[in-house]
């Protein structure tokens, strides 16, 4: 059902009007993730106002670009919204406004993701990965700027600079914090600055950069055009976030694209200016200490067994949490976001009880998929990720690896990301499925 790709450098007028709709997602995934004072994050709205126009402007010329993986994502929908039948039929610790909210943010990225997959293949692969590329590297340049001036100790507005945490500013590695110094002068003493731009804390705005140059290697650009200093500002962002979660995806995005950026011609040298650059990134002090720190010495002590309650909830404290939640209802879940709700309710049960502060919806997305929707829904996202990753094992490895970097199912960039991951490598992107 798939309809054909746009060649390369086609002009007529609805690709042009593809092209132009792009940045809307884009934008807004990049620039977005947060609300800014507002009801709902920039990145929703973004996405209201892309479908809204899509429709209007493309309208029925879209179906055929309906992708052949439709109805694992209309399967999973089901499953989120059958999530909140039984707790509304007899249940304990079910918030019915959280699952509506929730209901309504599914269905609308559902619809977006759809429309994004659509449009982006109207545009062409090789236009969406240079509008991707162009928007990312537009907030790789403010992070980067924000990151200098933090560096420098110039005085920056609070809600620029230091996220949606304003009262310790999440820009700032506060190491002494991190493993359990809560006296005053763990704010004050072994404090390191991060890169995070405009998303709500460094994990989130790293990953949002490396999922982005994760698409751009593999397979959204030509390999030649891997010295494009924008997909290098992408890259020297996201490390510069120092934080383990895009450290490691960027880490596997390196191993997966290795055999086709060894393929490519120069390909010795671009290696080894890519590596002279990021030591050069890295040796420059204030980056050097936070490296020292923020990465080396967590990877450390995590090695050594000491507490660290970012990566103990997000690699195995969350499944601790799931399938406790997955038990009390195995097949339909507490349902959407409710996890919060149903972890609060049973918070002297777990370990991590400290740690459960009632505001994170999950620590990694499958985490969060099995305790809300259960089994049902768990399988039928599996489903959906493989019938829109299988045609490049690559991309789906990276997917696959990022969703314990980003634990929100429910925000913009997962089904952004999901669609454009589901779109064919540029190199190929002339060719039938």
């Amino acid at each position: 059902m798939e309809g054909q790709p746009h060649a390369l450098g086609q002009d007529d007028g609805e690709a042009r009007r593809a092209k132009g709709l792009l940045w809307l997602p884009l934008l807004g995934v990049a620039l977005g993730t947060r609300a800014f004072g507002l009801p709902v994050p920039l990145a929703d709205l973004a996405l209201a106002a892309f479908c809204g126009l899509a429709l209007l402007l493309l309208g029925p010329r879209l179906r055929p670009g309906l992708p052949r993986w439709w109805p694992a994502l209309v399967a999973f929908v089901a499953c989120g919204l059958l999530s909140g039948l039984p707790p509304l039929f007899g249940g304990s610790h079910f918030s019915g406004e959280q699952f509506l909210r929730s209901a309504a943010k599914l269905l609308l990225y559902a619809a977006a993701t759809l429309l994004v997959h659509a449009v982006a293949r109207r545009a062409g692969s090789g236009a969406t990965a240079a509008r991707l590329r162009d928007a990312f590297a537009l907030s790789g340049g403010i992070a980067l700027v924000i990151y200098a001036a933090l560096s420098l100790g110039l005085p920056l507005p609070s809600g620029l600079a230091c996220g949606e945490h304003t009262d310790t500013c999440s820009a700032l590695y506060y190491e002494r914090r991190w493993f359990g110094d809560s006296s005053p002068t763990g704010l004050q003493q072994d404090v390191f600055v991060r890169a995070q731009g405009l998303a709500s804390e460094p994990t989130r705005f790293g990953y949002l950069q490396a999922m982005a140059l994760g698409l751009l290697v593999l397979g959204g650009v030509p390999p030649g055009a891997g010295c494009d200093p924008r997909v290098g500002l992408l890259a020297g962002s996201a490390l510069l976030s120092f934080a383990l979660a895009p450290w490691a995806l960027l880490l596997a995005l390196v191993l997966l694209a290795l055999p086709r950026l060894w393929r490519a011609p120069g390909a010795v040298r671009r290696a080894g200016l890519a590596l002279l650059l990021a030591a050069g990134l890295l040796a420059l002090p204030p980056a050097r200490a936070a490296f020292e720190h923020a990465v080396l010495g967590r990877v450390l002590r995590l090695a050594a067994g000491e507490q660290d309650s970012s990566a103990m909830l997000r690699v195995g404290g969350s499944w601790r949490l799931a399938t406790r939640l997955a038990l009390e209802r195995p097949l339909t879940g507490v349902g959407l976001g409710n996890f919060d709700v149903a972890v609060a309710a049973r918070r002297s049960e777990f370990p991590e009880r400290v740690l459960l502060d009632g505001q994170v919806q999950g620590w990694n997305a499958l985490a969060y998929v099995l305790g809300t929707t259960g089994l049902l829904g768990a399988t039928a996202f599996l489903g959906l990720l493989l019938a829109a990753l299988r045609r490049s094992p690559a991309r789906l490895a990276l997917f696959t690896l990022s969703l314990f970097a980003e634990g929100a199912v429910l925000s913009a960039p997962f089904w952004v990301f999901l669609a454009l991951y589901s779109l064919p490598p540029v190199d190929s992107s002339s060719q039938s499925r």
